[in-house]
């Protein structure tokens, strides 16, 4: 009668552990696999730890929905983040807004989208700025969720 006291008693310290154990088991994938949830995006750059902001800032870009007032005959560099703003040969649309302002490009600072300032990551163009008023430059991103670029610039 005793062994079968013991073999009950065994069995039933093997339940309860086994309990436990697979108890800790459920807990830790669950709570492991719940804990950072990651869900699919077709956007790469959203899923980026690199935020717009930072990326503007790594280009030393002008800020966005920023007004630059600047002299007649002012030569900027303008940067932009490639993955943001992908297509290089079309990407600064300027429109005059008001006077005979107007912007256009200067070929000793190098190719439209390559200029001296250009890094792996961002766009570089030269541009100078002639006459007087004001010049719209609108940026299309090709992106879901990322915002055009848009900067007034005054020519005085």
């Amino acid at each position: 009668m005793q062994n079968k006291t013991k073999t009950n008693l065994l069995v039933w310290a093997g339940l309860v552990l086994g309990l436990v154990f697979l108890g800790y088991f459920i807990w830790t994938v669950w709570s492991f696999s719940n804990s950072n949830p990651e869900p699919y995006d077709p956007n790469p750059i959203t899923n980026s730890p690199t935020t717009y902001a930072q990326k503007m800032a790594a280009c030393q870009a002008i800020p966005n929905d920023s007004t630059q007032n600047i002299a007649d005959t002012t030569r900027l560099f303008i940067n932009l983040p490639k993955d943001v703003y992908p297509d290089k040969d079309h990407n600064l649309q300027f429109k005059t807004v008001s006077g005979n302002a107007t912007s256009g490009y200067i070929s000793n600072g190098g190719l439209p989208g390559e200029a001296l300032q250009t890094t792996p990551d961002c766009w570089s163009y030269y541009n100078e700025f002639d006459g007087t008023g004001e010049v719209d430059l609108t940026v299309k991103s090709v992106i879901s969720g990322m915002p055009d670029y848009a900067v007034k610039f005054v020519v005085k």
